[in-house]
This record gives structure tokens, C-alpha cells and sequence, in this order.
């Protein structure tokens, strides 16, 4: 049998190609040496790294991990310690560095945590690191934050304002003093006409979906309030304070109501002596104890560890205006928005507003890697 001249280069070919795969294996099973990985940066490694950072702006050095540097450029403490920074690579936050490396910590920015992945132990580069990946974008008006994938449900915020040199607002006195600070205002932006208030918004948590949007406007919205319980049913009153943000729980199933019409709505609280009312705020209650009622008071009292009792008064009688207007905005400080901001950043690496002092700026890094720990390779 003979091959024609196609047969013959097709057979060739094939020849061809059996030899060079039997080659590559040889050379990869003999020959070939993989590059080493041992003292290259991988994420689950722990490291030792100095920095130089500056802004990309106008170079000035911000911050240094080198004594020498912060005095030449004047930003020493001579509260700190300088010396490298211990990292656990670990971008994502979620994971803990290895026992032995407890105090190496992956709280780094992402800009940063990914320029030292692939570095060489004594490797010494420059990295540029914008907002977005540093230390996130300052918050502008019409600035929207979506938190509703935390809570289940719609719960969207816009920035409609910022106010600067504001009064620090009584609320937060206690904590930040009663100085000026910067109040960023804040709507909330998921109302809409028709809608029913969440027993958590809504004025009167007794009556579920009782509260209905009837306007809305850039600051408050109006409400028609319809009770789920008929005239002379009984339930459990409870009162909201919006200002204080108390709420009182009155006993179980002893508020009924008396009259309704168009424009009001009459609550009669009617308890028993002993009876105990909640007073509530945060996560902290108060129970006081019926003493004594009358036509339209009802007193009580606390018992303190000490056996001292504080007294108060509570109206027995309630009367409800079903059109009324709620505030749909709220006004943080500055340093309280901050944490808000964190711990959102610390829920979903997306999030890039913040109110840090380095947020908005574009960071130059000079960083060297003094020792790598290949943690990663460890079972």
C-alpha cells in the first residue's frame, strides 16, 4: 500500500506533534523547575512591612512606619511606636490570622492589602492607591445609602443637606459636648403614597399597618391613622416618643377605644392595681407599678435596689388626631455618621462613603516587605 503525497504530510505532522508532547513532558517531569513561591506575598500570609504614605495631591507624608521619616517631615508622636506593620493578607476581612500570628491584622485598606500580594521578601515598590480603594469618597448631597440588604426591607437614605458649624444636637450632647460640629441630614427615601408604616416607624405599633402615607414632601409626610381594633375591643397600648425615643408598654390587653370619628380617635387605658407599665429606652426598661388610679391619671411607682421609689404619672386617657404629619429626615453629627459608615464598610467592601480624614484622597505608598511568613502553606 502506498501513501499518497497528503497521507504522507498528514503522518509527518502527526509525528511532529507526538514528539514535542513527549518533550514537553519529559522537560516538565525532568527539567522544569517551578518558580519558588517561598518568600512571595499570597493571601493567608502574615508580613512585616514598612510604608512611607503620601498624598498624591502634593506629596506630603502623611503617615510613616520609619521614626526617621516622621521627624524630617514633621508628623513624630512621640506616643508611637514605630516599626513595620504586622499584616495577616486577608483582603476580604473575613478570615482571622493563624495561631502563633494573633497580632498580625488584615484591617488594612484594599488598596493597600492588594499591592503587597506578589511582592518578594526585601521587595520595595510604590503603589498608588485611589479614594475608592483607600480610605472611600466624602459623602455629598444627593448621596444615596442603601441599607436594605441588611434589614430585609426597603430602607434607603439620601443626604439632603450638610450642615456646617451646627450645634451639636442635644441627643448626642452627652457623648460629643455641646460644641459645633458638622450635621449631615438625612431623608428617608423609601415612602411612598399609600404605603402603610412598619410597626417599627409607625407612631402607633399597637394597630399593625394602622398608619398610611397620604403626602409626602422633601422633609415630613402625612398620615391617616385607621386602628385595627373595633370600639371597645381590648389590646395592649403602647405610646412612642419619637423627640425621646421612649416608649411606654401599658398592661396586656386592658386599652380599649371609646369613641371614634373622622378626625379623632379616644384610647381608655383601664389596668388594675399592681398592674406594671414599661418604660423603655434602648435596650433598658423601667417597670413601674400601678398605685393608684383615677378618671384620667394613672399612678405609679419604681422600687430602686436601695427600697427608694420614684413615682410617675401616666394619662389614662388618650386622644388621637388620625390626620397628623411625621418627620421623614434625620440629623447625625459628623463623628457619629462615621461609625455608621464603618461598620457598613465593614458589612459590604463596596460601600465607599466616609467621613475619615483621609476619605477623597488619592494615596501614594512606598512600601518594603521585610519578612514574609507563608502562613498560606500551612495546614
Amino acid at each position: 500500500m502506498k501513501l499518497d503525497r497528503s497521507g504522507v504530510i498528514a503522518l509527518v505532522v502527526l509525528l511532529i506533534i507526538v514528539a514535542a508532547a513527549s518533550s514537553a513532558f519529559l522537560y516538565f517531569k525532568y527539567v522544569y523547575v517551578p518558580p519558588s513561591t517561598e518568600n512571595v506575598v499570597e493571601k493567608g500570609d502574615c508580613v512585616e512591612v514598612n510604608y512611607i504614605g503620601k498624598y498624591a495631591s502634593n506629596g506630603t507624608v502623611f503617615d510613616t512606619s520609619y521614626e526617621s521619616v516622621a521627624k524630617e517631615n514633621g508628623i513624630y508622636d512621640a506616643n508611637r511606636t514605630y516599626e513595620p506593620l504586622k499584616i495577616f493578607v486577608d483582603s476580604s476581612g473575613t478570615k482571622s490570622p493563624p495561631s502563633g500570628y494573633e497580632n498580625f491584622s488584615s484591617s488594612m485598606i484594599k488598596g493597600f492589602m492588594e499591592g503587597l500580594i506578589g511582592m518578594k521578601e526585601g521587595e520595595t515598590k510604590t503603589i498608588t492607591i485611589p479614594p475608592e480603594k483607600g480610605y472611600g469618597v466624602k459623602p455629598k448631597i444627593g448621596d444615596v445609602i442603601n441599607l436594605s440588604s441588611f434589614v430585609g426591607t426597603d430602607y434607603v437614605f439620601k443626604i439632603i443637606d450638610i450642615k456646617e458649624n451646627a450645634t451639636m444636637p442635644a441627643l448626642y450632647q452627652d457623648y460629643f459636648g455641646n460644641g459645633t460640629t458638622t450635621l449631615y441630614v438625612l431623608r428617608e427615601d423609601w415612602h411612598k403614597v399609600g404605603e402603610a408604616l412598619s410597626d417599627m416607624l409607625s407612631p402607633y405599633p399597637a394597630w399593625k399597618n394602622s398608619s398610611v402615607v397620604t403626602k409626602l414632601n422633601e422633609t415630613k409626610m402625612w398620615l391617616y391613622i385607621t386602628p385595627s381594633t373595633e370600639i371597645n375591643e381590648n389590646f395592649t397600648w403602647i405610646e412612642v416618643n419619637e423627640t425621646t425615643g421612649t416608649q411606654i408598654t401599658f398592661p396586656e390587653n386592658k386599652s380599649k377605644i371609646t369613641n371614634m370619628t373622622n378626625d379623632t380617635i379616644t384610647v381608655l387605658i383601664n389596668p388594675a392595681i399592681n398592674d406594671t407599665i414599661r418604660v423603655s429606652q434602648g435596650f433598658f426598661y423601667t417597670p413601674y407599678k400601678v398605685e393608684k388610679i383615677t378618671a384620667d391619671k394613672i399612678n405609679a411607682s419604681y422600687s430602686m435596689s436601695n427600697g427608694n421609689k420614684t413615682y410617675r404619672e401616666f394619662d389614662r386617657i388618650v386622644v388621637i388626631n388620625r390626620n397628623q404629619t411625621k418627620n421623614i429626615t434625620q440629623e447625625y453629627p459628623a463623628s457619629v455618621l462615621e461609625s455608621i459608615f464603618s461598620y457598613i464598610r465593614s458589612l459590604d467592601p463596596t460601600f465607599n462613603l466616609s467621613l475619615n480624614k483621609l476619605a477623597g484622597e488619592t494615596l501614594i505608598f512606598k512600601i518594603t516587605v521585610e519578612k514574609v511568613y507563608k502562613t498560606s502553606q500551612e495546614s
